[in-house]
């Protein structure tokens, strides 16, 4: 890759995270349950001894954490272009612009989890991975051992990193047995994570295709390369039955989208319609790459929970609560509530209550007297 594309990448994911800078909020549910940690020294009990580390270092400081959310994102990124030179040298740094036909990576990157930490490794570990099924002899061993090392250290952030290993056993030789070994070890996790969770809206099943936009169709791009056609559907399958492990399908989808566009076949239909229509298809593909991205800067800004707004009546839940009154939330409030000092009924994941009695924070429509409401909450008294 040359200077100018790396700056050029760099300057196009700045733009989403510009606009993130006029938010005051950390946007995202689970964000809070690190929040609550950094800044109201709330323990993390959830998450290993590496994620416990690294978030105890931050700052409670929402500046500093959207700078190094663009650090981190931008390093995937990187990653992702690399990965696209090696399969196609004279463009192939066009894979990380076309990350920005959908909002996966910009949305999943702006807010703050330990997955944030796993995948930059992660990205380029399929850049080696893929040099490693490219490469022959002693450098194939050498890139899928650098390949294999980054996933295990990604690991000690994110346990879903597993997936990496048992997708890259659909690569090349060298990582058949670590597959192999992951799935004898970790192969019932791995399938009853994949299984779709009815009530849990970012569970539901096919619930990622309604980010994708355009990829619906780039995605056939998959067929016109080999060496991503089983990984590329590999993640494809796993974005469809699981949302929030989304984003790892993300650079196959770019890869994908960059094989359809250097496909020189289609310019038979220009002849027939006597008209650039290639030509234009891919000048359209490269203008929506970079006006996605004020699209994406302009939703993690203004409407993606939590809003000031949302915050304001979760604080006066919290109120309530605290002159006594019995509280019962959603669970999608929990982490929300914990930061501001409270104590939710429920938290990080689906349950289910009784919402007949007391100050109820929740989406659904209750026969209460409504407090007040936001575009994603109501607070409702309930007696």
């Amino acid at each position: 890759m040359k200077r100018k594309e790396y700056l050029l990448l760099a300057l196009i994911l700045a733009i989403p995270f510009s606009f993130y800078f006029f938010n005051p909020i950390i946007y995202g549910a689970d964000t809070f349950y690190y929040l609550d940690g950094i800044c109201n020294g709330s323990p993390l009990i959830a998450d290993s001894p590496a994620t416990v580390f690294v978030f105890s270092l931050l700052p409670c400081n929402f500046v500093f954490i959207k700078v190094l959310l663009y650090s981190l994102a931008l390093v995937a990124l990187f990653g992702v272009a690399k990965t696209g030179e090696l399969l196609f040298k004279k463009n192939g740094w066009l894979a990380g612009l076309f990350i920005f036909l959908n909002p996966l990576f910009v949305f999943g990157m702006a807010t703050l989890e330990n997955e944030n930490f796993a995948i930059p490794l992660l990205f380029w570990a399929n850049y080696f991975a893929i040099k490693a099924k490219l490469s022959k002899g002693r450098e194939r061993w050498i890139n899928a051992v650098i390949a294999v090392g980054l996933v295990c250290v990604a690991g000690l952030f994110w346990r879903a990193a597993a997936y990496y290993l048992v997708g890259f056993g659909l690569l090349a030789l060298p990582f058949v047995l670590p597959a192999i070994a992951t799935i004898l070890v970790y192969g019932a996790d791995l399938i009853g994570n994949l299984i779709p969770r009815p009530g849990m809206w970012e569970a539901e099943f096919g619930l990622a295709l309604l980010f994708l936009g355009l990829n619906l169709f780039t995605i056939a791009g998959l067929f016109l390369n080999s060496a991503i056609l089983l990984i590329g559907f590999y993640w494809f399958a796993i974005l469809i039955l699981m949302g929030p492990l989304a984003i790892n399908a993300v650079p196959w989808i770019a890869i994908a989208t960059l094989a359809l566009f250097n496909f020189d076949a289609f310019y038979k239909f220009d002849k027939i319609l006597k008209c650039n229509f290639w030509d234009m298809i891919k000048t359209v593909l490269i203008i929506s790459c970079i006006f996605m991205p004020f699209v994406f800067g302009y939703a993690i800004t203004v409407s993606q929970p939590p809003t000031t707004e949302d915050l304001a009546v979760v604080q006066e839940w919290v109120d309530l609560q605290d002159s006594g009154r019995e509280s019962k939330n959603g669970f999608s409030y929990g982490y929300w509530i914990k930061y501001l000092g409270g104590k939710p009924s429920a938290w990080g994941g689906r349950a289910v209550q009784d919402f007949n009695s007391g100050i109820v924070l929740t989406h659904l429509d209750l026969n209460c007297t409504k407090l007040n409401e936001t575009r994603i909450m109501k607070l409702f008294d309930c007696g």
